[in-house]
């Protein structure tokens, strides 16, 4: 670190340099935070006898949570008992009884009449302003209401479980496509409050959504028959194509449409768009993880190994972030938080939680459940990443530099001792010169 930071001093390095070896420093140190803990309730977290209890954000499993992308301030999370809490990552409590940070909800919402009935499905910050949110549920139904109390403002049935939503970052339409359980991409037009079409091609569930980054009326859809569709939500006559795992060569270059292929043998439950719209991330239940350039639909044949887990039959969020000038990948593997590098196709990082909680729920304490369950990635600062997890519990990842600091120290005394060794011989070739009489003619 030493040496990095003197060669900055000296101009040797860029500060956009700097910065990029520093976040990837960070990044590669990335490691479980257990001291930080997140307590949907107000009671004292220790019991009779003065032991800490465990704490848990949600205490029937956590399902969905989403971080704001404005300031990187908020944080919601929803749970399979169909509540809400809204969390300030900037202001933890210091008044557990170890002297940790611990966060407890800002606001909470509960199951009733007005808000979710089941268990949450997916939640999302409104795409302009982080004062609302959607939410979607098991339920049928997609919610939008207000941060600032949390409480429903609006409320769309469609009929049928809504596994996902997505809301387009750019678009000027604010529409919301749904990703149902009745085969059919539902879009709701926030404007006119309605349901204004049904996009019609899978042949089973409809995993998930997601919008291009680059283009407001593309979307792309992933289903449970293995299919990825590309939209252009202003045609209505069938998606623009379908992603093919045997494509090498992409759509546009065959010089036609494609109007069958699998993206995966078995469902497909994992989408998501780099934050450049250059590429698409497809995740499915035979385990491995695709990327597609998104211009032509060419398979790009990396390959992350035999490490990959997925079996949940609900949409999963595979969350796809630039740190360190790399496009990087978190995935919820199960019982661990893998980060892959979308270019190389290899995964860089493994991160295991440490202690598992015991979920409850209406009829008492259930099996341990380490399954994680959503990721989301705080981009203030130089980086941290959260996850939900079925036992209740959120937790959160950090940088740690202690084990960095130490192997700096190790190469500073290398560097000093080299540098004595140099001097010391740079001195004696000065007094050999000087001892020699010099004649100018």
């Amino acid at each position: 670190m030493e040496m990095q930071l003197f060669s900055r001093s000296l101009g040797l390095t860029p500060p956009a340099m700097f910065v990029q070896w520093h976040r990837q420093r960070l990044l590669d140190s990335l490691r479980a935070a257990p001291e930080v803990r997140f307590n949907s309730s107000r009671v004292s977290t220790k019991n009779a006898s003065g032991a800490e209890e465990p704490v848990w954000a949600h205490r029937a499993g956590v399902n969905a949570l989403t971080i704001d992308r404005f300031e990187g301030r908020f944080l919601l999370s929803g749970g399979a008992d169909a509540s809400t809490h809204l969390w300030d990552l900037t202001a933890p409590s210091l008044s557990s009884p170890s002297n940790q940070p611990i966060f407890h909800p800002l606001l909470t919402t509960r199951r009733g009449a007005d808000s979710h009935t089941h268990g949450i499905t997916a939640l999302s910050f409104y795409a302009f302003d982080s004062g609302a949110y959607l939410s979607s549920s098991y339920d049928h139904t997609l919610k939008i209401g207000s941060t600032h109390t949390l409480e429903p403002t609006a409320s769309f049935p469609l009929g049928s479980v809504v596994h996902g939503h997505a809301m387009s970052p750019i678009g000027h339409h604010v529409m919301v496509a749904c990703a149902t359980q009745s085969s059919i991409v539902r879009l709701v037009d926030l404007k006119s409050g309605a349901m204004i079409q049904g996009l019609l091609g899978h042949q089973g569930d409809v995993l998930g959504v997601a919008w291009s980054p680059r283009d407001e009326y593309i979307l792309a859809s992933a289903g449970a028959d293995g299919t990825v569709r590309l939209w252009d939500v202003r045609r209505s006559a069938g998606c623009l194509g379908m992603l093919d795992l045997e494509d090498e060569v992409g759509l546009l270059e065959r010089g036609g449409e494609k109007m069958w292929g699998k993206a995966h043998v078995g469902p497909c439950n994992g989408l998501a768009w780099t934050d450049d719209g250059e590429m698409i991330v497809t995740v499915g239940h035979d385990e491995r993880i695709r990327v597609w350039e998104a211009s032509t639909g060419r398979n790009t044949l990396v390959h992350f190994g035999a490490g990959v887990r997925n079996k949940r039959m609900a949409g999963m969020q595979p969350v796809v972030v630039r740190q360190g000038g790399r496009q990087l990948l978190f995935w919820p593997n199960e019982r661990d938080l893998v980060v892959g590098d979308l270019v190389e196709g290899r995964i860089v990082k493994r991160l295991r939680p440490t202690g598992m909680a015991v979920a409850q729920g209406q009829s008492g304490k259930r099996a341990v459940r380490e399954r994680i369950t959503g990721v989301a990635w705080r981009s203030s600062g130089f980086g941290e990443a959260y996850s939900g997890h079925a036992d209740g519990v959120l937790r959160a990842w950090m940088p740690d530099d202690a084990p960095e600091e130490e192997e700096d120290e190790e190469e500073d005394e290398g560097y000093i001792d080299e540098t004595t060794r140099k001097r010391k011989a740079l001195k004696e070739l000065y007094r050999d010169l000087t001892k020699q009489k010099i004649t100018f003619t």
